[in-house]
Order: C-alpha cells, then sequence, then structure tokens
C-alpha cells in the first residue's frame, strides 16, 4: 500500500486530528548533533532521529553509514518505507556532522547537485542550529526550512525565548537572564528568598541535566554543603565547564504535566494547525511522551498563545520552519526551533499507520528503555521482530524501535508501544508498552 505524503493538512478521525509525516519541498536533511554540548561526543553524534521521516524525493547527510538490518529488514520490509537517497560524508576532525561536511568538497558538491536539480525548492532541514549550520547553508547555496538563520539562533536559544516572551507577556516560570557569577547569585537568592527550588539554564542546552543544559539548586543541598550561597553557586556554575554560553537563565522549579505545542510554519503569511502531545520528563530531562493529548482547558490556552502570539511574532522575525514549545502548568519553559524529539516518534508513528492502518484511530505510548549492555539493531531484531511487525498481535498493538544508531554505544533502546484500531487507547498503548518493556529487558 502506498503511503500518504504529508499535505499539511490535518485529517480527523473520529474527531481527532491524524499525524502528519514528512517534508513538504523536496529536503536535505543533515542530522547533525551540534548543540555546544554534544560536539565531539560520538555516541551523541550517533543519534538519527528524522531520516525515517524522509521519503525518495529527499536526501540524508551522515557522516557514518546507517545499520543495513535497520533500514532493510524493518524500515523497508516491514514498515513498507520507501526510503530517500543517502549521503555518506568523510571525518575531516569536526566535533559533528556539520563541521566534517564543511570540509568535504566532494560531499558540498553532491549536495549542491541535488539540489540544482530541483529547481530552487529544495530546503535544508537541520536538527539544531549554530553557527556552524549559518556557515554549511551559506555553502550550499540552499534555503533553509528555518527561514533566517541568526533569528533562528537567536530564538532557539534559551534566553533568547525567554527575551522574547518577555517583550510579549508570554507567561514563563519566574526567572532572570544572567551573565556572571554576581547576576546569577542575585537571581538565586531571590527565588530562594520565594521558598522555590532553582534551575540554572545554560544559553544553548539541550537534553536537561542529563546533557550538562540545566542544574538544580535547593536551598537544602545548599545548607548541606556548607558553602556560602557564593560559594555554591559558583560550585553549580563548574557543572557546566565550557558550555554554559555567554549568558544563561536562572529561574524557578515548577511542577505539574508536561506537553508541548508543536508547529509548522510555512512563511510569512501561513502557518500548519498547531497540535500538542503529551511529554514525559525525569530529573528535568526529557524521558518519552504520548499521544493523544487529553486537552484541559489549560493546555488549549497554551495553544492559543502558540498560534495567536508566538507565531504571528516568529512571522514578523522571519522565523519559520518546526518549533517545539515545552510548557508545564500553564508556563513556557522553551523553543525549540526545530523538530522535536517528539516530532520524530510522532511522524514515524503516523507514516507507519498510513501505510498499515490508514483512517484508523490510534494511540501511542514512548519511552527510552535502558539496556544492561552494548547491542545492535541485529541483535534486537532477531529477538525482538515478531513485537515489531504491524497486525502481527491479536490486541491490535506493537512496537516501532528508532535511534538505533545509539545502542553499540550502551544507550538506551528508543521504543514506542502503538495501540490502533476501534480499541485502541492511550491505557492500552501504555499497558503494553509495559509489556514490552519486560520482554526488552529480559533480553538486552
Amino acid at each position: 500500500m502506498k503511503e500518504r505524503i504529508n499535505t499539511g493538512i490535518n485529517e480527523h478521525i473520529n474527531g481527532l486530528p491524524e499525524r502528519n509525516w514528512g517534508y513538504r519541498h523536496p529536503t536535505v536533511l543533515i542530522e547533525s548533533q551540534s548543540a555546544p554540548v554534544l560536539k565531539g561526543d560520538p555516541a551523541e553524534q550517533a543519534y538519527m532521529r528524522a531520516f525515517p521521516l524522509t521519503s525518495p524525493k529527499d536526501m540524508v547527510v551522515t557522516d557514518f553509514t546507517l545499520n543495513k538490518c535497520y533500514l532493510d529488514n524493518y524500515l523497508i520490509k516491514t514498515l513498507g518505507f520507501d526510503l530517500p537517497e543517502f549521503v555518506t560524508v568523510s571525518h575531516n576532525g569536526g566535533g559533528c556532522l556539520s563541521e566534517n561536511l564543511i570540509l568535504d568538497g566532494e560531499s558540498l558538491k553532491a549536495i549542491q547537485a541535488w539540489g540544482s536539480e530541483r529547481n530552487g525548492v529544495a530546503q535544508i532541514q537541520f536538527f539544531n542550529i549554530t553557527n556552524s549550520e549559518k556557515v554549511l547553508a551559506e555553502k550550499l547555496g540552499i534555503k533553509t526550512s528555518c527561514g533566517d538563520i541568526c533569528k533562528t539562533i537567536e530564538v532557539g536559544s534559551k534566553t533568547g525565548f525567554r527575551r522574547l516572551c518577555e517583550e510579549l507577556e508570554v507567561p514563563m516560570p519566574e526567572g532572570y537572564i544572567c551573565e556572571d557569577g554576581y547576576s546569577t547569585q542575585q537571581a538565586v537568592a531571590k527565588l530562594f528568598t520565594d521558598g522555590k527550588m532553582v534551575l540554572i539554564k545554560s544559553e544553548n542546552g539541550t537534553g536537561g541535566t542529563e546533557l550538562k543544559s540545566n542544574i538544580l539548586l535547593t536551598q537544602d543541598e545548599w545548607k548541606k554543603s556548607k558553602l556560602s550561597l557564593d560559594g555554591y553557586v559558583s560550585e553549580k556554575l563548574k557543572f557546566f565547564n565550557s558550555v554554559l554560553g555567554n549568558e544563561w537563565v536562572v529561574e524557578e522549579v515548577i511542577r505539574g504535566d508536561d506537553g508541548s505545542v508543536h508547529v509548522y510554519i510555512q512563511d510569512e503569511k501561513n502557518t500548519d494547525q498547531s497540535f500538542i502531545l503529551g511529554a514525559l520528563s525525569e530529573n528535568n530531562s526529557y524521558v518519552g511522551g504520548y499521544w493523544p493529548f487529553e486537552g484541559n482547558p489549560e493546555s488549549e490556552k497554551m495553544k492559543g498563545i502558540v498560534d495567536q502570539v508566538l507565531v504571528p511574532a516568529l512571522q514578523k522575525m522571519h522565523v519559520f520552519g518546526y518549533h517545539c514549545f515545552d510548557f508545564k502548568d500553564g508556563k513556557f519553559l522553551e523553543d525549540n526551533a526545530r523538530q522535536g524529539a517528539l516530532d520524530f516518534i510522532d511522524g514515524t508513528v503516523a507514516r507507519t499507520a498510513a501505510i498499515h492502518f490508514p483512517s484508523q484511530n490510534y494511540a501511542y505510548w514512548h519511552r527510552h528503555v535502558s539496556i544492561s549492555k552494548p547491542t545492535s539493531f541485529d541483535y534486537v531484531w532477531e529477538k525482538l521482530n515478531q513485537f515489531l511487525i504491524p497486525h502481527n498481535d491479536l490486541n491490535h498493538s506493537f512496537g516501532i524501535v528508532t535511534n538505533p544508531e545509539v545502542l553499540p554505544f550502551g544507550r538506551s533502546l528508543d521504543l514506542t508501544s502503538v495501540s490502533f484500531g476501534q480499541g485502541s487507547s492511550l491505557e492500552t498503548a501504555k499497558n503494553h508498552f509495559k509489556e514490552l518493556e519486560g520482554i526488552v529487558q529480559s533480553v538486552l
């Protein structure tokens, strides 16, 4: 069965919007893990999130060869995906794919030729966007999906988004932009006086505390440390090493259910319909998510702010493309000025649904599952393939595996349980996930 191509228009199944997948224009996908904290880390550079969302009209650029078992046995033969063209870049001493590509003249020419054959309609899709991606885009001469790269870098930073929200009077946790130890101490003292726990967020971090993007400060910990407040804050700032940035955010920790508003901004006048995905976090770090998200007045308010305030502001700034606005307890935390981790899960499930159970309801539950030792997708497929085949379960539930390239580094398995058909529900997907998690941990 031929898969549905993303039209940018949400269809509806029993009142719920059907999720779209893929890119509306021919896209060269450069999966550079280019946030400062991730550069030079082989395991982090192995994260390949978005390539299952590409089709034969697209091109995917990597600096290592992708797992053949995952591509052939799983994506093509089992899920029925048609794959894009691939370009493998030479390692030239760069800390990330973008830096290696800038130094690879042969690959640059191949991508430029591909772009020129698309008569000006091709675009570049980056993961993180930094100055390296700005240089790369200029070398390639292909337009980016994000619009103004400099403005996108600014809005995508923790400090830039806070400034934008303050200007627009968009609700955020109480917080302050700091640039030195003294201003950080003053901000922490103010929040401690108000009885709040505190997060210090690096300027361009990603992945939460686990990837040194933020760190927690509490009054109890401070008192136990026997340090002055200045000494305590100074020790916390050392946690970031060189990735803190030129300025950073100090803000209160808030509690409540996580969620994210997702939207694709086409240009100055047009935007796709926004939607909300449920997010899961632990230790102030992302660990998974789910759909459908049970809406409530608070979440609908957040969606309304995105549609009516944030999107128009970004359009005026010529900041386009994908945006993932994380929120909690009625307050915005950040704008991932790119596809967020859940966009890749959501799109992969939507693509699978379009092929295997079109026009049917579905729900999914996604989390990282720890493994006991380094492995490979080949081994995962050998042990678990019967659980990863759509329609292979009488209860209309099955698993999807994403991000296989991190398994040889001992990183967690990215597992999604999908429930589909008339009896599908989030609870069914969640229960099926628990069953699969137990099976995974028994063999991995």
